[in-house]
C-alpha cells in the first residue's frame, strides 16, 4: 500500500506541475523569510557581541584578579573550566609619548582570548622579545616591524627599570588609547625581582597572577566562581575586594531580561504566523482543486487515513525541495543584508566588526521553523480532504456562501469580474488579505526600528563636541588625572584654538589631588582611616569597600570643575536656571554651582540625594583659601 501512495503521490506531481510550483516556491519564500531574519539576528549579536569584546579587551567567560602562585595553579583542578590563560601584570611604560602601554607577561591562551596575538611575527621566546600593537611602536618611535629594537621603562616595588627589547610580533591595534605590551614567561623566570608577590603588603600589581578563563558551561557559572573563590580562601561577597576575586564577562555572558525573551517570543510567533498564511492559502487552493480526485479515491475504498497521509506525503516532498534552497538563498541574503543592517548600530560602520558564520544553529533553527509551519498550515486542508463525503466531494464546485440572489445581467467589467471573483470565498480572501497585511505590518516594523536609531542622540548623553584633547594619563585606567601636572599647558590650548576649521572650543578644569583645600561634608559614616605611605595623603574608608581621600579639615576631597561659558552651554541642565548665559553670570560672581548627578540613560532618569536647586546648607560646601 505505502508503494501505492508513492505512485499516487508521484503522478500527482506530474499532473500538476504548477501547483506543485506554486507550493515550492510558498514553503522556500518562508524558508527563505525564517533564514534571513535569523541570519541577521545572530550575525548582528555576533558582531555587536564581537565589537563590545575588543572594547572591553577580552572574549573570555569571565576572569581571576589578585592570584597568589599557588591559586594560580590550583586552577587546573577547576573542572568547570574548560581554558585558562596566564596574565601577570608590570605596570604601565614609563617613557611613552601620549599612548597608555600596559606591560605584563601572558601565554599564548591569555594573549588569544585578549586580542593580542601577534598577526605579524610569532609570539614572544626569548626573555627579550616583546608583541604589542602598531600604535604602541609609533608612539614608542618603532615602525612595527619584527625585528624592530625598541627601550621600554617602567617602575615595580618602588624601582625603575629600562631595558632594551626585540620585536617578535605585532597586530593592528583596537584602542587609539590603550595597548597591551606582553612578554613570555621567560621574561619573568629572568627577572624574579620584578615579580616578587609583595601585594597583601603593599598592594604592588607586580608579582600577582591574573588569568581570563572560558568554562565548560555558563549554567550556574557565578555559584560555581563564588564557590571556587571560598575554596581558594577569598570573599566572594565583599565589594571592591582587595584579594581574590572573580567577575563574570558580561560581554559574554549578558543577563537574559524577561522583557527581551517575550520580545523575542513575539517576533517568533509574528513570523510563524506570516508563514503559516502564506502557505495555508496555498495548499487550501490546492486541496479544493483536488478535492474530486480525493473523492475518487474514496469511492474506491481508499480511507481517511490513507487520503491524509497522501496528502502529508506531498507536503513533505515539496518541503524537501522547498526548505534547502530556501536555506541556501536565505543565508546569503541574510548575510549580504548584515552590514548594510549594522550601519543603523554604529555611528561609524567601520568601528564594528561584521561577523557572521554557517552556524548550525541557523540552519537547524529556521529548518525547523520551516517544518513546524509547513505542518501546522496543512492541518486544515488535509482534515476538510479526508473528511468530506466521497459523493459530495466528487460533485464539489466553490461558489459564494450565503443566499442566493438573482441578478438582472447588464453587463461586465474586469473590476466586477475581479471583485465577485474574492467573494466565492470570503474566508479564503481574508486570509489571503490578512497575509499581505502582516508583512507589511512586519517590514513597517523593521523599517521603523531601524530608523528609531539615533546615534547622535546617544553620542550627545557621553560627549557633545567632536574632539576632546588631554593628557594620555587621563584616559589610564590606574592612573588618571590626579595631579596638576598632568593638565594641558595654555599654550597646547591655545594650539587647538588656532587650528584651522576649530570653534566653539573651550577648556574645562578640575581641581586634583594637590588641590587639598577643595573638600565636601559627605553625610557618610567612615569604618576606618589611614595614610597612604607613597602619596602621604589621608584617606578614609567604608564597610562596603569605598575609599575617599581627606583634605586638609578631614573632609572628603571631591571634583569640581570650572567652566567656560561655552562649555556651560552644552551641559543638559535638568532643575534650576537654563539660560547659559544667566548661569554662568551667576556663577561667575559666586552665587551659586552646578552639582552633577548620576544618571540612568536607559530612561534619561535623573536623581542626587545631596543637594536640591536653592538649598543652603551650613556645613556643606568647598572650603577655600
Amino acid at each position: 500500500m505505502n508503494h501505492m501512495l508513492g505512485v499516487l503521490v508521484e503522478r500527482s506531481f506530474k499532473a500538476g506541475r504548477m501547483r506543485n510550483l506554486i507550493a515550492t516556491l510558498a514553503i522556500m519564500l518562508t524558508t527563505i523569510l525564517f533564514t534571513t531574519v535569523t541570519t541577521i539576528c545572530m550575525g548582528a549579536t555576533e558582531s555587536v557581541t564581537l565589537t563590545m569584546q575588543m572594547l572591553k579587551g577580552s572574549r573570555s567567560d569571565g576572569d581571576f584578579h589578585n592570584m597568589t602562585a599557588k591559586q594560580y595553579e590550583a586552577l587546573e583542578g577547576a573542572d568547570f573550566i574548560r581554558q585558562y590563560g596566564l596574565r601577570m601584570p608590570v605596570g604601565f611604560l614609563t617613557n611613552t609619548t601620549r599612548h597608555n602601554i600596559e606591560f605584563d607577561v601572558l601565554d599564548s591562551v591569555q594573549a588569544d582570548l585578549t586580542f593580542c596575538m601577534p598577526v605579524h611575527g610569532s609570539v614572544p621566546k626569548a626573555e627579550n622579545e616583546i608583541v604589542t600593537s602598531d600604535v604602541a611602536l609609533r608612539d614608542l618611535g618603532v615602525e612595527p616591524e619584527v625585528g624592530a629594537a625598541v627601550t621600554i621603562a617602567f617602575t615595580a616595588h618602588g624601582r625603575e627599570y629600562e631595558m632594551d627589547m626585540i620585536v617578535s610580533g605585532w597586530f593592528e591595534a583596537v584602542s587609539e588609547q590603550i595597548s597591551m605590551m606582553w612578554a613570555g614567561t621567560t621574561f619573568r623566570d629572568a627577572h624574579p625581582d620584578i615579580f616578587e608577590y609583595t601585594y597583601d603588603h603593599d598592594r604592588e600589581m607586580a608579582g600577582t597572577y591574573y588569568s581570563d578563563f572560558v568554562v565548560v558551561s555558563t549554567a550556574g557559572l557565578q555559584e560555581k566562581l563564588d564557590h571556587w573563590v571560598w575554596q581558594m580562601g577569598g570573599d566572594p561577597d565583599a565589594d571592591n575586594s582587595d584579594n581574590l576575586s572573580a567577575t563574570i564577562n558580561t560581554v559574554t555572558n549578558p543577563a537574559l531580561e524577561p522583557m527581551t525573551l517575550l520580545l523575542g517570543a513575539v517576533i517568533i510567533v509574528l513570523f510563524v504566523l506570516c508563514g503559516y498564511l502564506l502557505i495555508y492559502n496555498v495548499f487550501d487552493i490546492a486541496v479544493m482543486q483536488e478535492i474530486r480526485r480525493y473523492g475518487l479515491y474514496r469511492i474506491v475504498g481508499m480511507s481517511k487515513r490513507q487520503i491524509k497521509k497522501l496528502i502529508n506525503l506531498q507536503a513533505l516532498w515539496l518541503s524537501c525541495v522547498g526548505i534547502p534552497l530556501g536555506l541556501l538563498i536565505g543565508y546569503f541574503v541574510g548575510k549580504a543584508t548584515l552590514p548594510y543592517m549594522m550601519r543603523t548600530l554604529s555611528s561609524s560602520y567601520e568601528n564594528v566588526k561584521i561577523n557572521v558564520n554557517p552556524s548550525p544553529i541557523i540552519f537547524v533553527g529556521a529548518a525547523v521553523l520551516a517544518a513546524f509551519t509547513v505542518f501546522l498550515s496543512t492541518r486544515k486542508p488535509i482534515r476538510v480532504a479526508a473528511n468530506i463525503p466521497a459523493i459530495e466531494a466528487f460533485r464539489y464546485v466553490e461558489a459564494a456562501g450565503g443566499r442566493k440572489t438573482t441578478k438582472k445581467c447588464t453587463g461586465t467589467s474586469l473590476f466586477r469580474l475581479a471583485w465577485s471573483n474574492l467573494g466565492r470565498n470570503k474566508r479564503r480572501s481574508a486570509f489571503i488579505v490578512a497575509s499581505l497585511s502582516l508583512c507589511v505590518i512586519l517590514l513597517n516594523c523593521i523599517g521603523i526600528a531601524a530608523d528609531s536609531v539615533d546615534i547622535e542622540k546617544q553620542v550627545s548623553y557621553s560627549i557633545r563636541t567632536d574632539f576632546v584633547v588631554v593628557n594620555a594619563l587621563s584616559k589610564n585606567i590606574l592612573e588618571g588625572f590626579t595631579r596638576r601636572e598632568h593638565g594641558l599647558g595654555q599654550e597646547i590650548i591655545a594650539a587647538v584654538n588656532a587650528q584651522p576649521g576649530v570653534f566653539g572650543a573651550s577648556a574645562i578644569y578640575k581641581n586634583t589631588l594637590d588641590d587639598s583645600n577643595v573638600t565636601y561634608d559627605f553625610p557618610i559614616e567612615f569604618d576606618y582611616i589611614g595614610t597612604d605611605e607613597e602619596t602621604g595623603i589621608n584617606y578614609a574608608g567604608t564597610m562596603d569597600g569605598i575609599v575617599f581621600h581627606l583634605g586638609d579639615d578631614g573632609h572628603t576631597l571631591c571634583n569640581v570643575y570650572g567652566m567656560e561659558e561655552t562649555a556651560l552651554a552644552r551641559m543638559d541642565i535638568q532643575e534650576g536656571e537654563a539660560d547659559a548665559h544667566r548661569l554662568y553670570g551667576k556663577m561667575a560672581s559666586g552665587e551659586g554651582v552646578l552639582l552633577g548627578v548620576v544618571s540612568d540613560r536607559g530612561d534619561i532618569h535623573f536623581e542626587s540625594s545631596l543637594q536640591s536647586v536653592g538649598s543652603r546648607r551650613h556645613n556643606y560646601g568647598f572650603q577655600k583659601r
